[in-house]
């Protein structure tokens, strides 16, 4: 979904959703993973995957991150410009990009046990968060656990989105 607040890319709101099977993540040998993360990803991107317990989950967290950011931006832009600092792990967490400035985008992820949800917003500066923080918290349907933990999307919602310990400089 995208809407537009005038003619001026300040005025942009994108919201972009992308959902991957996690069954899928087997499929690709330990090269072919590793050649897609050097082609996909900045080198803080594998340095953040790296960390994490399994290199292969953590680079399809972070490509469904891209993906769900591409789908929010304005216009089309080479994958490879997109650029996240992520936070948290592969289960959950947040990411965000000052790559398009004057735009801001903010994401969060979650992961279940068949499926990782990560949902972009693309706004004027700190408006981003904002925004992702009332989606999360009103539209509590695209949390993959929703079944067994109603609401694990909003008592999550707020680390790292402007609840205090994330980065406030934006």
């Amino acid at each position: 979904m995208t809407l537009r607040a005038g003619n001026r890319p300040n005025g942009w709101l994108g919201v972009g959703l992308d959902v991957e099977q996690v069954s899928g993540l087997g499929r690709f040998d330990e090269a072919s993973v590793l050649r897609a993360g050097r082609r996909w990803l900045r080198p803080a991107e594998r340095a953040w995957c790296a960390a994490q317990p399994s290199f292969r989950e953590a680079m399809i967290v972070a490509l469904s991150c891209k993906e769900a950011v591409y789908k929010s931006l304005p216009s089309a832009r080479p994958a490879h410009e997109i650029a996240l600092t992520m936070h948290g792990s592969a289960a959950a967490g947040w990411a965000r990009s000052r790559a398009f400035a004057p735009l801001r985008i903010a994401v969060r992820w979650r992961t279940s046990k068949d499926r990782i949800v990560a949902l972009a917003v693309t706004a004027n500066g700190l408006e981003a968060r904002r925004i992702l923080g009332l989606l999360l918290r009103h539209y509590s349907a695209l949390d993959p656990d929703r079944e067994q933990s109603p609401g694990a999307w909003s008592r999550s919602r707020t680390r790292g989105l402007g609840g205090g310990d994330g980065d406030q400089r934006h």
